[in-house]
């Protein structure tokens, strides 16, 4: 059985179509990569803002008051709080 003939005309059309497709899929790809690489740069910034929050001395003062809250409001999950504390402030 013979395969049936192309013109040069749809053999360009053809070509002209899977090279729009690929151009379209790059251009997809494309704007996805910028848009991972732009919320990797704002989680970076906003794990560095947390940890200078989490040093900072006002954070520190306010942890008595942040566990009494949380005291108030559930008990058992304060408890469970301060223990963690506790092993973390003696493994030091």
């Amino acid at each position: 059985m013979k395969r049936a003939e192309i013109t040069p005309e749809q053999r360009d059309s053809r070509a002209e179509q899977a090279l729009e497709q690929v151009l379209e899929e790059r251009s997809r790809l494309w704007a996805e990569l910028q848009l991972h690489r732009s919320q990797e740069r704002e989680l970076d910034y906003l794990r560095q803002r947390l940890e200078e929050v989490e040093r900072s001395t006002w954070w520190r003062l306010g942890a008595p008051l942040r566990l009494a809250s949380k005291a108030v409001r559930d008990p058992v999950m304060a408890v469970k709080v301060l223990y963690a504390y506790l092993r973390r402030w003696l493994a030091r």
